[in-house]
């Protein structure tokens, strides 16, 4: 073991410098000038933007004096702070040039089907498109007096506050600000207002709760693992990780409700009973292809539209409130022309209006400079083009210049704090002064960078505008403004109580300074020095009372305790603290289900390792070596063989900890019939299988428990017992196409095939998708034409990856949520997409025949001649990501069980000549040679053809031989080997306790419980001294007790609905393959001692190639 450590020290200090070689000296992005420290590791831009806060956009700027206006910022990315390279970074609507975004950004948000995180340029593009119209200017003019019946709203709670002596007339600015933007944005895109105007404190829930999840994001950024975990979390489990969670999960359930909502009145031909459209109408209305209007699509673009058009212009509200109250002239300059232009300050002046008052516009534009917006980088990604930047020289009298390359799809960015603190461009940057945006300057105006700029700029800017200027419009010519010298704080500006005529009152601001508005870091929002203060305001009054906070002593500790959280120190803390909890709990509940056990007269089991365990690590290593030689299947039977031994009797059960988690494992029939059949009630999947699977699978039938499932299971077994779903016809085609795979035969009459599991998996799949969804590569007829539109192969590699990674998943057990990657969710997105489409057109056909009111016919002759679970399905349930859930679920379960089956089967049989002699025997005397075999299975009309030799379901039964091998076959090799439950409840399992096993035992809440079949059906006391071996007549005469001994296919509530269609399948190929082949040689039976070698992932597999030499028979 210290050579094993020493060498994984070596090939880590080696691949450090090999790494740091690299990026120095031979990356692409080797040439930019910039700190040494920053392009070898990443640490150097996590110390200034996590550790730091958020401030190295000001450590950039110290960079670019010493660098020059290119510097590399991290391994990486570049950074440019010349103004004029904007045009070329971000071009505008009309150019050619594509731009990308960057995956190590947009991947910590959580949204990737929203079009302000997209990545590809192209895709970009028609996700825009879709929305460019709903937040066109002429389409908010049309919508001002929503905005209007807004400022209204604000204005009544600002007179509200301005009577309430005593709440002590303050108002947080901030939240104001936020419920009055939140209001907008949801009753203007969603058709659904949050009404936090309403609130007695303006229901800043929303607001301090995504501000203070957006400061994490420079951490995720980081580890983005710690994303892929949250998403993976259970809802349930989410809401325990704190508030600011728990609003997030509530924020997206809401979203992902009014986007079901939109889809559903869609479909029903009734667009929105609101006055407008929403924005989810507007997509679903729009050109977009189908799998751009999935429901997780929706809730992403709602979401990224609720949390900016509520944050951004919330925060430039208030910086605008700010600078007018905070500066007497000001606020007299915008009076007087809001006066002026608006004499009766109860008439709502038309946006046009508004927007051509000069000094309120430059008040608007002078907020967005000074609130920044995203403040941070804005990065781009130029994949094709090779970006130029002119770098002045001062060597020489004549000031030539030099040029910096940018190689194509490097990370690029611009800063908006340096651009908008430019002061060649905005002299005395960090003032707040209107008159700059009066001099008609256009120059100036390009350069506001506070909603993006570009084709990638905020598709909501107009709305933002509009808000600002009907709010800051109607607020200052209603009241006046003042300051009061009474309460004076670091860094506020003083003066005299401005008494003014033709105003409801006045404002003033209440124990608020510069230090509330300064954008000291970028945590994505800006971060302001005072924290979690906010800009507050007030009405003056005649006594001046005591000062009121908004929020009480033991209020604003909470807050500062968990805004320490976030921070490194308060996460060590927190870590050791959870720790040492985590150990209590585990001793007290050991004693608990101790004195439990005692009192249901339990006994202890068995424990392995019988000596020092550490944590399970042993155990892990165990495992760890048995799959790396291909026999994790053997672990249990070895340990159990282990304890057997060493206790004199025969053990089935024993209890192993791993990880300081205590889980039960058997192999006893009566426990196992406990589990699966008498106290089903009592045990559930847990929370690894469902997590594990959802990303994929969602919530159908094999990823769901309790309810969902039973909804699932009533939902999909009466099609399981359908006679179409046998059907034969469809079962010949794909035989047919897979034997005629095989190359053909020599001139002695021997052929072979590279390997037969390839083989298997796609004669599965294709047999599968005909049957689930109506489409194979080799379909004609399908209605969307997407047999030949598909990328069959491109497909297959998508489901493919995306079993394995959940197959990872599963084996990392509680840890399932660290593990996902982008290649799998871009394979899993596009098989989304594929069965998507299936859904959508199953959709059409079963709304199609609703709306002709069609009833289906239990009569024969109007069966259809060809059964497809999604159509049947879809005459049960609309709902498309059920309906896509439940394929999957189905889909990737009939492939993958069945091509391991047929697999084991042919291995099987090729290394027992006698029994392929006596099969083979058996199925000629019964169904010959297969020379004048046909089907006699005809749906349309019921009828069979004439055949000389029939293969039918029932003579398929009949066949005893074929029944024993099938039988057996799946004893020997089960496609799930062992399976998990976990006690719902404390409980007792029948026997395995004390000293002669036979004893009850305890299983606390909790307890995982692994039943291992692989074991079961190799049990001596069971199935006799040649357990281990292949031997078909051990079936003859055999009867089962029904006590879960042979469970190939699991055992009661949640039996397997598909076995009959499995044995189906593996039958019918078995009579064609044994009819074809006289011979059968396993080319690799020397190999591992003669070990059929097993894969255990999401089932039980062969590890190696199926590697078979047959013999064509001859006649």
């Amino acid at each position: 073991m210290p050579s094993l450590a020493l060498l994984a020290l070596g090939a880590s200090i080696l691949y450090t410098l090999i790494l740091t070689i690299y990026r120095l000296y031979l990356s692409p992005v080797s040439h930019i000038p910039g700190p040494k420290l920053a392009a070898a590791t990443w640490w150097y831009q996590f110390y200034y933007d996590v550790i730091q806060q958020g401030t190295y956009m000001q450590k950039m700027q110290s960079l670019h004096a010493e660098y020059g206006p290119v510097i590399r910022i991290n391994p990486s990315e570049v950074h440019v702070s010349d103004p004029a390279f904007m045009d070329t970074l971000y071009p505008g609507h009309g150019r050619t040039k594509k731009r990308n975004k960057w995956t190590f950004y947009t991947g910590v948000l959580g949204t990737p089907g929203a079009s302000m995180n997209t990545n590809k340029h192209d895709l970009h593009r028609v996700r825009r498109a879709a929305l460019n119209p709903f937040f066109a200017k002429g389409a908010i003019r049309k919508l001002q007096p929503l905005i209007d019946a807004k400022v209204d709203l604000l204005l009544e709670r600002l007179e509200g506050v301005r009577k309430d002596r005593a709440g002590g007339g303050v108002v947080n600015v901030n939240h104001a600000m936020s419920a009055f933007t939140n209001d907008v944005v949801t009753e203007f895109c969603f058709g659904k207002c949050h009404d936090r105007l309403h609130h007695p404190t303006f229901d800043p829930s929303f607001h301090d709760k995504a501000k203070a999840g957006l400061c994490v994001v420079p951490l995720l950024a980081s580890f983005p693992w710690v994303v892929r975990a949250l998403e993976a979390l259970p809802p349930a489990l989410g809401s325990l990780l704190g508030a600011d969670y728990a609003e997030y999960v509530k924020e997206k359930n809401e979203m992902l409700a009014e986007a079901k909502k939109a889809m559903e009145s869609r479909e029903s031909s009734n667009i929105s009973p609101l006055a407008h459209r929403t924005i989810f109408h507007e997509i679903l209305d729009s050109k977009l292809p189908p799998e751009e209007k999935t429901l997780p699509r929706l809730a992403d673009e709602a979401a990224v539209t609720l949390a900016a058009g509520t944050l951004t212009t919330a925060w430039d509200l208030t910086v605008a409130m700010y600078h007018i109250v905070a500066d007497p002239s000001i606020a007299r300059k915008l009076r007087a022309e809001l006066v002026d232009a608006i004499p009766d300050p109860d008439v709502h002046t038309p946006l046009p209006v508004l927007e051509n008052l000069r000094y309120l516009r430059g008040c608007v534009q002078e907020a967005i400079r000074l609130g920044k917006g995203v403040p941070g980088r804005i990065n781009q990604i130029a994949p094709e083009e090779t970006m130029t930047v002119p770098i002045p020289s001062t060597n020489t009298p004549e000031s030539k210049q030099t040029h910096i390359k940018i190689p194509p799809g490097t990370p690029t960015s611009m800063t908006v704090y340096i651009v908008h603190h430019n002061e060649t461009l905005f002299p005395d940057s960090h003032s707040f002064r209107p008159e700059r945006w009066l001099q008609g300057d256009a120059r100036i105006e390009k350069y506001l960078f506070g909603f993006g700029k570009g084709t990638r700029g905020c598709a909501g800017i107009n709305l933002a505008y509009a808000e600002m200027t009907i709010a800051l419009a109607r607020v200052f010519r209603v009241y006046g403004t003042g300051l009061t010298t009474e309460i004076m704080v670091e860094g506020e500006k003083g003066g005299e109580l401005v008494k003014e005529e033709d105003c409801r009152g006045v404002l003033e601001l209440y124990q608020t300074g510069d230090t509330e508005v300064e954008c000291v870091g970028a945590m994505v929002l800006p971060r302001v020095a005072s924290g979690l203060r906010g800009v507050k305001m007030r009405h003056p009054s005649p006594s001046r009372e005591s000062p009121v906070f908004l929020f009480t002593t033991a209020g604003k500790q909470l807050e500062i305790m968990i805004a320490e959280i976030f921070t490194l120190r308060g996460g060590a803390y927190l870590a050791i603290a959870a720790l040492a909890i985590y150990f209590v709990r585990l001793q007290l509940t050991s004693r608990r289900d101790a004195r439990k056990a005692l009192d249901l007269g339990c006994k202890p089991l068995p424990s392995y390792p019988d000596g020092l365990n550490a944590f399970g690590l042993p155990i892990l290593y165990e495992f760890y070596k048995a799959d790396q030689e291909c026999e994790v299947e053997q672990v249990t039977i070895r340990q159990l063989e282990y304890l057997s031994k060493k206790l004199g009797r025969e053990v089935t059960t024993y209890r192993i900890s791993v990880l300081g988690s205590e889980n039960i494992v058997t192999a006893d029939e009566e426990n196992i019939h406990a589990v699966l059949v008498s106290q089903f009630n009592e045990f559930t999947l847990g929370p690894y299988r469902c997590g594990g699977f959802r990303p994929l699978l969602g919530e159908g039938i094999f990823a769901a428990d309790g309810a969902k499932w039973a909804h699932s299971r009533a939902l999909l077994k009466p099609q399981f017992t359908r006679s179409q779903m046998n059907d034969l016809e469809l079962e010949d085609r794909h035989v047919s196409h897979l034997l005629d795979s095989i190359p053909s035969p020599d001139k002695d009459g021997w052929t072979s095939h590279p390997d037969f599991r390839a083989l298997f998996h796609h004669y599965t799949l294709d047999s599968a998708m005909e049957m689930l969804l109506g489409v194979t590569p080799g379909t004609t007829g399908f209605s969307t034409g997407m047999a030949d539109e598909v990328d069959w192969e491109r497909l297959t590699e998508c489901v493919d990856l995306s079993l394995s990674m959940i197959a990872t998943r599963l084996l990392l057990g509680p840890f399932y949520w660290i593990y996902s990657t982008p290649a799998f969710r871009r394979c899993r997105d596009e098989v989304f997409a594929f069965v998507d489409r299936c859904v959508t057109s199953a959709l059409d056909v079963a709304n199609t025949k609703r709306d002709a009111q069609e009833k289906p016919s239990t009569a024969a002759e109007d069966l259809p001649s060809r059964y497809v679970l999604l159509d049947a399905l879809a005459e049960h349930t609309s709902d498309p990501i059920e309906l896509r859930e439940q394929m999957l679920n189905v889909l990737l379960a009939g492939r993958d069980t069945t091509a391991a089956f047929l697999s084991y089967l042919v291995i099987l049989l090729a290394r027992h000549p006698r029994v392929y002699a006596k099969l083979r025997g058996e199925v000629l005397a019964k169904f010959g040679d297969g020379t004048t075999t046909t089907i006699t299975t005809n749906i349309s009309n019921g009828e069979q053809d004439a055949t000389t030799t029939p293969i039918t379901l029932d003579s398929l039964r009949a066949c005893t031989y074929l029944q024993h091998v099938l039988h057996e076959t799946a004893r020997l090799y089960p496609l799930v080997p062992a399976t998990k439950r976990f006690a719902a409840r404390d409980t007792t399992l029948p026997r395995g306790g004390g000293p002669d096993g036979l004893s009850p035992i305890s299983v606390a809440a909790g307890t995982e419980v692994m039943y291992h079949t692989h074991a079961l059906h190799r049990s001596p006391r069971l199935w006799g001294a040649d357990a281990d071996d292949y031997v078909p007549e051990r079936w003859t005469g055999r009867k089962l007790s029904g006590r879960c001994e042979y469970i190939p296919f699991s055992a009661g509530p949640r039996v397997c609905m598909g076995q009959q269609l499995a044995l189906m399948k593996a039958g019918y190929f078995a009579v064609r393959f044994v009819q074809r082949f006289e011979g059968v040689e396993d080319l690799d039976v020397e190999k591992f001692g003669g070990r059929i070698r097993c894969q255990v992932a999401l089932g039980n597999s062969p590890a190696d190639a199926v590697r078979l030499r047959l013999r064509v028979a001859r006649g």
